[in-house]
């Protein structure tokens, strides 16, 4: 049983270069960045033999980084890896222990755990002495990857349940973004805290399971094998109870169902303007944008990006928080760029309608009013985020004066990049499809041409930002006071773009409807 679970996973990951060309650009990525972190890894640990002072801190952090990464990988690859879904086994006549021997034997083989086996490796190269004290150094390496393995697998299938629905692909979202974010800040403080910082965080990080197995290897190869003997027996204890943990929510995901909440689907709708799309027009125009509103938090597959975006934006203020920049004012005119980032949005306007856009065609051909509509959320949505934005950070550095000319700069921008959102969301529509397992998954079956023509879309609209980028560098480096002048042009700018791309839009789209839905049509999303 173990063999044929190997057999599947290796026959998985070989077919990951048979799909679209997603889904092989990111298995070369994984491979590009798994190889140096391995080869490093391996080096650093191989490279402690007869330092113990840097031997500590760097097989302890070592070992920790490992053991975090197993948990958190796998939480962002849910849905993408058909391995870790316990439920897609449900209907096999497998008892509890081959399923378990199968999936661990199935989680040893991939990307991921052939760079963990290199890594420790180099602590078996580093640390391991001639004598008895070599075959507890490698009992401590192979503690630390069944850690790594019953660790990843127990979480995963213990939330196997929450990671198929709505709020836990939200989930995986924020704790991506959250390892984005903070990975690099840590990395940063592990170079300015110094030797002896990281010698207390190891010495912290030393009581943790990896730490304990990190310990046992260290002890082991200075020659203490008592100590080392107790700290294998502590690490290799969690090991067991993250394995029976791991059985034991096996055993009831694949015999329970989940709720179908079907008390939070009775409860009453505000209807379509709920309170607080109030101020919106009460015409088709305000209908498309209060749709559109509401879209961006319950489509699986808009929110995704939406919250990618947002805790981007509002992890701006942290890092100038943490850095030198909170003493520079004008600091609060980088919450623009977050407005030009929000308005990428509009290049696929009509992607997610997909097939359901026959219903707009039936109600009567108003492109002027549904793309209208569309703008007029996405600047509602990006404007209210750049404007919080732009005050957290006046809040940190203390530039209050530019929060309004922020803003005013952040429309104008947003201005030029919904008017080419709008040429190219009606000449280059990209379906997608309807089902999202993985939020960070990508459309497959596209070909290259749409994602082409979205990237000559960013690019005309850098271009076309341009003279609003130069204006805002001149008037901070010459005169200040000029940004006022900067921000009416600015506004002007995005005006003329914005109302130049609708108007093409318009006119090429209303005699081209049913072209339209045939590239919208679902069995071209794949």
């Amino acid at each position: 049983m173990v063999r044929t679970f190997v057999g599947l996973k290796l026959r998985l990951v070989a077919n990951g270069f048979r799909l679209g060309w997603q889904q092989k650009l990111g298995l070369v990525l994984g491979i590009v960045y798994a190889v140096p972190l391995a080869l490093g890894g391996f080096v650093l640990l191989a490279s402690v033999r007869g330092e113990p002072e840097l031997a500590r801190p760097a097989a302890i952090m070592v070992f920790s980084l490992l053991f975090m990464g197993w948990l958190v990988g796998p939480l962002l690859g849910f849905g993408s890896d058909e391995t870790l879904d316990p439920a897609r086994l449900a209907l096999l006549p497998l008892p509890r222990r081959q399923l378990a021997a199968g999936l661990f034997a199935a989680s040893s083989v991939g990307i991921g755990a052939v760079a963990t086996a290199v890594v420790l490796a180099g602590a078996v190269v580093g640390l391991a002495p001639p004598g008895p004290g070599a075959v507890v150094v490698v009992a401590a390496v192979g503690v630390q990857f069944a850690l790594c393995v019953t660790g990843a697998r127990a979480l995963t299938t213990a939330l196997s349940g929450a990671l198929r629905s709505r709020r836990g692909r939200d989930l995986t979202v924020l704790v991506g973004v959250f390892v984005a974010v903070v990975v690099p800040q840590s990395f940063r403080l592990f170079t300015d805290v110094g030797r002896e910082g990281l010698e207390t965080l190891a010495g912290a990080l030393a009581w943790t399971p990896p730490g304990l197995a990190a310990r046992a290897a260290l002890d082991a190869g200075s020659g203490a094998l008592v100590p080392a003997t107790v700290a294998l027996v502590g690490a290799a204890v969690v090991a067991l109870l993250f394995a029976w943990w791991w059985v034991t929510s096996l055993d009831r995901s694949l015999t329970t169902t989940a709720p179908t909440g079907g008390a939070r689907a009775r409860r009453r709708s505000p209807g379509l303007f709920a309170p607080a799309w109030a101020w919106l027009p009460r015409d088709r125009r305000g209908a498309v944008a209060a749709k559109e509103l509401r879209y961006y938090g319950r489509d699986p597959r808009q929110r995704a990006g939406t919250l990618v975006w947002m805790v981007s934006a509002f992890a701006l203020p942290v890092g100038v928080a943490l850095s030198d920049l909170g003493d520079r004012r004008e600091i609060v005119l980088a919450a623009c760029a977050f407005a030009a980032l929000g308005g990428l949005a509009s290049i696929n306007q009509y992607g997610f309608e997909g097939g359901a856009h026959w219903m707009n065609v039936v109600a009567g051909t108003d492109v002027h009013a549904d793309l209208s509509g569309k703008n007029l959320a996405l600047t509602a949505w990006v404007l209210a985020v750049v404007g919080a934005v732009a005050v957290a950070l006046a809040a940190v550095s203390g530039g209050w004066v530019w929060v309004p000319v922020a803003v005013g700069v952040s429309m104008g921008v947003l201005g030029v990049a919904i008017g080419v959102g709008n040429v190219i969301s009606v000449r280059a529509p990209q379906p997608m499809p309807d089902s999202a397992t993985n939020l960070f998954a990508a459309n497959a079956n596209q070909g290259c041409t749409s994602g082409l023509l979205q990237l000559l879309a960013i690019t005309v609209q850098w271009v076309l930002l341009v003279p609003v980028a130069l204006g805002v560098a001149a008037a901070l480096a010459w005169w200040p006071p000029a940004m006022a002048v900067v921000m009416a042009v600015a506004l002007g700018w995005g005006y003329l773009c914005w109302r130049s791309g609708l108007a093409y839009a318009v006119r090429w789209l209303e005699p081209r409807q049913t072209e339209l839905l045939e590239a919208l049509s679902p069995r071209r999303a794949g």
